[in-house]
């Protein structure tokens, strides 16, 4: 590495450091905020930090990208600001060549994102869903409302009455909904709290047991389960079906994604009982999820590249101007993301469109800008 490479990156590599940590603060002080009603409920610490902690993987995915772009422009700024910049290239080097360091840390910084959402936060969103739902199913019956609609992690659910002398529920319906397609519904007669578990037991009086509901993707009723086919226990097993059966994207494997899709889309698109379908989507949500994880490491680079031009152009007047616009350009970057995902999932975009475009469209801006000030 030339001298001129380690003196850019020394540049890059505090100001990066310090955007790590502090997105990582305000990210998982997010997260946190989420979780106070955990521990209003009377849920364990420990419990709720390891939470937390499994939660870190996610935000730390979110907040590399936007490291890299605070590091770039302040490094970028501070060397425009000074003529360094103008020095160098003055002697011939050209921008390209002087940035090419940023550029490589973003590309190392793709395949970090890229084996960090394959090897570590599948498992660990895993973690961090099912220990939500058993904190939340074993919350004491105390802060239960009863016969009003609630909100638990992603799930609406309605008590019909609460006991909290005997810690019993009594009509319990749990709606699951999906980002397309039908919802599962869970109807409960009855669940009594044993130590911080629910025994999920049948009505006293009708025998009726609790069931699961699902729905085919034309919107017809699939068989439910019940115990009495051997699919679930009620006691135990069935608080089990709620925690350990992966509920987001996030907690699978791009190789489990794309056979998922696979069997869904061979299925005839059937999210019905015909594959099983723990996520409860159709094979165009699976095929963007799939093409999601492809694009998705690429901010980083992107972020890169919408930093390096406007931080040029603006550094030269001093203050912190490109910093603010390259931020500004990165925030309608993350917008247009998000809102690629409702189309896609909402059918209105095609998966691959959707799962591509604002990478394609603002990297595509990046190089330009780039190649205008070289």
């Amino acid at each position: 590495m030339r001298r001129i490479d380690r003196y850019f990156l020394a540049e890059m590599l505090v100001p990066a450091l310090m955007g790590v940590m502090l997105l990582l603060i305000l990210l998982v002080g997010n997260v946190l905020y989420g979780l106070l009603m955990l521990l209003y409920s009377g849920a364990p610490v420990h419990d709720v930090f390891s939470v937390l902690w499994y939660r870190t993987p996610g935000v730390l995915m979110e907040a590399l990208p936007g490291a890299l772009l605070l590091g770039t422009a302040l490094a970028l700024s501070r060397l425009e600001r000074d003529r360094e910049l103008q020095a160098l290239r003055m002697a011939g080097v050209r921008l390209v060549r002087l940035v090419l360091p940023y550029l490589s840390v973003a590309a190392v910084g793709v395949v970090v994102l890229f084996g960090l959402q394959e090897k570590i936060i599948p498992r660990a969103s895993h973690a961090a869903e099912r220990l939500t739902r058993k904190l939340m199913w074993g919350t004491p019956t105390a802060v239960v409302p009863q016969d009003v609609v609630f909100r638990v992690d992603n799930d609406f659910v309605y008590v019909h009455a609460v006991d909290p002398r005997t810690k019993t529920l009594m009509g319990v319906v749990v709606c699951q909904p999906r980002y397309s397609g039908y919802p599962t519904w869970l109807v409960i007669p009855r669940a009594e709290n044993h130590n911080g578990v629910w025994a999920l037991l049948p009505d006293p009086i009708t025998g009726v047991k609790p069931r699961v509901y699902t729905f085919t993707d034309k919107g017809e009723l699939a068989p439910y389960m019940e115990g009495e086919q051997g699919v679930l226990n009620l006691r135990q097993d069935m608080l089990d079906y709620l925690t350990d059966q992966p509920s987001t994207a996030a907690e699978m494997t791009l190789a489990e994604l794309y056979h998922l899709a696979r069997d869904v889309r061979g299925a005839g698109n059937n999210i019905g009982n015909n594959v099983n379908n723990p996520l409860a989507l159709n094979a165009n949500d699976l095929n963007f999820y799939v093409q999601r994880r492809f694009a998705a490491p690429l901010a980083a680079l992107v972020a890169v590249l919408i930093a390096i031009p406007l931080s040029i152009r603006f550094g030269r007047n001093g203050g912190y101007v490109g910093l603010l616009l390259s931020v500004i350009v990165a925030f309608f970057f993350v917008v247009s993301q998000q809102w690629a995902q409702v189309l896609a999932l909402t059918n209105h975009l095609q998966p691959i469109v959707a799962a591509w475009a604002p990478d394609a469209l603002f990297g595509l801006l990046g190089v330009v800008l780039l190649m205008r000030e070289e």
